[in-house]
């Protein structure tokens, strides 16, 4: 069976690559809230993106990307790659906020149940980046902590 394919590949500000291939094309600028022509959707990344490995050496990058193409008899293809002046942290704490802003949005627009699915998916985002934003913010206070207690 063949397939037509799409990789992304995400290069983030600190030089983190990450990989995503999917058999449709994914509008990373298409919000709930508006279009983006200018930037990409912080959800849509975290969406996309959340689950894959990253790395930081470009050769892997590639390396994956020639993987999925091999995985796949595959009868077109396209590579995008996107560079956000972001770090994937920072991302992370963007699509919080954003990810809210969406919901807020589609819960009143949701008749007849058209948008369960992605009221999920952000709900689902939500969580996980509340609880990695609790992690996140337990261990920068740990260190901090150990930092005074080692210069006092």
């Amino acid at each position: 069976m063949s397939v037509n394919i799409n990789v992304y590949v995400l290069k983030t500000q600190e030089g983190q690559y990450r990989v995503f291939g999917s058999p449709t094309v994914v509008n990373l600028n298409w919000s709930f809230i508006h279009f983006r022509e200018e930037k990409y959707v912080p959800t849509r990344l975290v969406e996309c993106f959340g689950k894959c490995r990253s790395t930081y050496d470009v050769n892997t990058a590639i390396q994956i990307v020639e993987n999925i193409f091999k995985h796949f008899h595959i009868n077109e293809y396209s590579v995008q790659v996107l560079v956000v002046h972001r770090t994937w942290n920072r991302i992370k704490h963007d699509t919080i906020n954003y990810a809210k802003q969406e919901l807020d949005k589609i819960v009143i627009q949701n008749v007849n149940g058209l948008y369960n699915k992605d009221i999920s998916v952000l709900k689902y985002i939500i969580k996980s980046l509340n609880n990695w934003q609790e992690k996140y913010n337990r261990q920068n206070k740990d260190n901090t902590d150990k930092s005074n207690e080692t210069s006092n």
